[in-house]
């Protein structure tokens, strides 16, 4: 075994502990013999095997705990990785990302902008945690973005090119395609976008304090869903504070009722008065299937 760096006099305290700088012995990657790296705890924190990738901590980057950066693996700019969390592939940390607890983050994937990965969360393939958002318990993959003040938790599935921004919270929910989620750019705010509970698929956006719980939404591909509060209640399928529906392919509006729950039903009743409510109705039987 070639050994790749050794641990330097050079230390620092985190926590309570106590850790060391690294130094290469060799050339590779980028990087080279003698360059200073980051600081780890241990060996145990990085592998130290050239032939087995050129994974490296740069820039007072830190790895503690029983953490490990592995194969192909960067950290930049103080990014810090801790628990039992691993790194490997040719993921990348930078600006100050945290990965703990039992998290795997491999591939491609990057985790970026003071972003956190936590608990046993999987983050894998192309995917971009990125701009204060935070993934626990739950998995994120392809080529899914996922940036400002976005919360998910809860065993949530994001997989396929779903873009996802501004102050959202993703609780217990699978959301996959394109879906596109725009809220305000923001921390975590109490009228922050918010899906629970539910499975969307298909080509549509979500925006403007949507609030979408229990539902499934699946191959919607002409619709703007804002303002709206999306439920289901057993086996009755209601609607509240459902404000509008946007058709993409014409951009027009059709507003609803404020401040109700309605029944499909009854909206079906309103709509032999409004036709315009009728294209609303066959979109809202769509949230269901």
């Amino acid at each position: 075994m070639i050994k790749k760096y050794e641990l330097t006099k050079n230390t620092t305290k985190y926590m309570g502990v106590t850790l060391y700088q690294i130094r290469a012995l060799t050339s590779f990657g980028d990087v080279r013999e003698g360059d200073l790296g980051g600081f780890i705890e241990s060996y145990d924190n990085l592998e130290n095997d050239v032939a087995r990738g050129s994974a490296w901590l740069y820039d007072d980057s830190v790895a503690y705990g029983s953490s490990c950066v592995k194969e192909n693996a960067k950290m930049h700019d103080k990014s810090m990785i801790a628990g039992n969390a691993v790194i490997k592939g040719n993921a990348e940390t930078l600006d100050k990302a945290f990965i703990t607890d039992t998290s795997v983050v491999e591939d491609s994937a990057w985790i970026v902008n003071k972003a956190t990965v936590e608990g046993y969360s999987h983050i894998k393939d192309s995917a971009i945690i990125a701009a204060n958002a935070s993934v626990s318990d739950s998995v994120v993959s392809d080529y899914v973005c996922i940036g400002a003040y976005v919360k998910v938790r809860n065993n949530s599935n994001i997989s396929g090119r779903v873009e996802i921004s501004g102050s959202t919270l993703i609780d217990k929910s699978e959301i996959s395609d394109t879906v596109r989620v725009s809220g305000i750019n923001d921390v975590l705010a109490e009228n922050c976008i918010r899906i629970e509970d539910s499975n969307i698929t298909g080509n549509l956006v979500i925006t403007k304090g949507a609030n979408i719980s229990d539902a499934s939404i699946k191959n919607s591909s002409d619709l703007i869903i804002f303002d709206a509060n999306v439920s289901k209640n057993g086996a009755k399928s209601t609607f509240k504070t459902f404000t509008a529906y946007i058709n993409r392919k014409g951009h027009q509006r059709i507003d609803s009722y404020k401040n109700e729950t309605r029944s499909l039903t009854a909206l079906k009743y309103d709509a032999k008065k409004n036709p315009a409510l009728g294209l609303l109705v066959s979109k809202v039987e769509r949230l269901f299937n």
